[in-house]
């Protein structure tokens, strides 16, 4: 039993195996892979032009087109909403976020070029499942499970590249939540970028190998710097998330 639980586990967790990594030809120059457990991708960063950095400026993540034409506005509002969200708290840790027309050191952008849609049925399925399991933790069911790409680019205040980074990750049936929406898992899948681009700039190199960076200060996240971005789901999004509801169901609209 435990060995098929192991084997479950791997299954699970190479999901993210399969999706396509591919730069767009936008991104252009030489990039180094990477992969952690669960995700892949591929960098370059000017690092001593990154570490020096003290003040960035984020602009609006976008979806491009072939990727949008999977879902519905709302569901794209809400998607863009969770990445710049999760952008905007973790930069704010380690650089102070300057506002629009202010000057930066850097400004940073994400673009989602790839979209796999979550199977809604097979999400609710799942989260049933779970429900009347005693098994606790139990694996969502491997079908119809979404994947996304985003690629991020830190430029200068010449507009000069500075770091630019590939990011594939498929959901798995472990730790990606099945929530009933197409955009179940790329929602989780968003932030989970945020957390990685956000280290690619901290550390200055490799967003999945901490041993060996230098140490960037930690500051305390003003919620001011970022509250144009708006405030996350809060209590309602945990619950939602919970009990699997959609994130365009319970997402706040955001700002203009």
């Amino acid at each position: 039993m435990r060995l098929l639980m192991i084997s479950a586990c791997a299954a699970g967790l190479g999901a993210c195996a399969s999706v396509d990594a591919t730069p767009s030809a936008g991104l252009g120059g030489e990039l180094t892979e990477t992969k952690s457990m669960r995700a892949r991708a591929a960098f370059r960063i000017d690092a001593p032009t990154v570490r020096a950095a003290r003040t960035i400026r984020l602009q609006p993540a976008t979806v491009a087109d072939a990727a949008d034409d999977n879902i519905n506005p709302r569901q794209s509002e809400v998607l863009l909403a969770a990445l710049n969200q999760t952008l905007c708290k973790r930069l704010s840790r380690h650089f102070e976020m300057a506002a629009e027309g202010q000057p930066a050191d850097l400004t940073v952008r994400a673009d989602i070029t790839r979209l796999g849609t979550t199977n809604s049925g097979s999400a609710v399925v799942s989260q049933i499942t779970g429900f009347i399991s005693p098994i606790p933790f139990t694996p969502r069911i491997p079908v119809g499970m979404g994947s996304l790409v985003v690629e991020g680019v830190a430029a200068d205040a010449q507009g000069a590249p500075k770091a630019a980074m590939v990011w594939a990750r498929g959901a798995d049936m472990f730790t990606t939540n099945a929530r009933a929406s197409a955009i179940g898992d790329a929602f989780s899948l968003a932030q989970a970028f945020g957390k990685d681009f956000a280290k690619l700039l901290e550390r200055g190199g490799d967003p999945f190998k901490s041993e060996g960076a230098p140490r960037r200060a930690t500051r305390k996240a003003a919620a001011r710097e970022c509250e144009a971005w708006g405030k996350g789901q809060g209590a309602a999004g945990f619950i939602g998330s919970r009990l699997g509801l959609p994130p365009e169901m319970t997402a706040a609209k955001p700002k203009p």
